[in-house]
């Protein structure tokens, strides 16, 4: 009987510590203004979250994302990469998240002119 009072103790903490750290991660979570977009780390573009538009980058391999901003957020809605990770992530509007396309080497950040106070995302 004791260690079945213990168990469920233990595993209260659990729940109770890990609701603190997700109320905590989604109320620090500031939406950013602008996103960057990295192709070989190298910074192409930087486009403003506030205007809705939708464009094409293309590598030197001929691969290509096209990307649309809507709503104040940045989505990769299609690519020429096999699986389209990219495709599936959806549209982000924080730091907290990147979207990164491995095969075309694009990486989609969203940065705000206030720091973000969110350290690391894990999951």
């Amino acid at each position: 009987m004791r260690s079945t009072k213990f168990w469920i103790c233990v595993i209260g903490a659990i729940l109770v510590i890990t609701s603190i750290i997700v109320i905590f991660q989604y109320t620090q979570n500031t939406a950013g203004n602008t996103a960057e977009i990295y192709q070989n780390g190298v910074l192409i573009r930087t486009v403003s979250l506030a205007a809705d538009t939708e464009f094409t980058i293309t590598n030197a391999d001929g691969g290509y994302n096209t990307i649309q901003v809507k709503d104040g957020a940045i989505s990769v809605i299609d690519a020429s990469c096999r699986d389209k990770i990219c495709v599936h992530e959806g549209a982000i509007s924080s730091a907290a998240k990147p979207i990164v396309c491995l095969p075309n080497k694009l990486v989609i950040k969203v940065s705000s002119a206030a720091p973000s106070k969110i350290d690391v995302v894990v999951g």
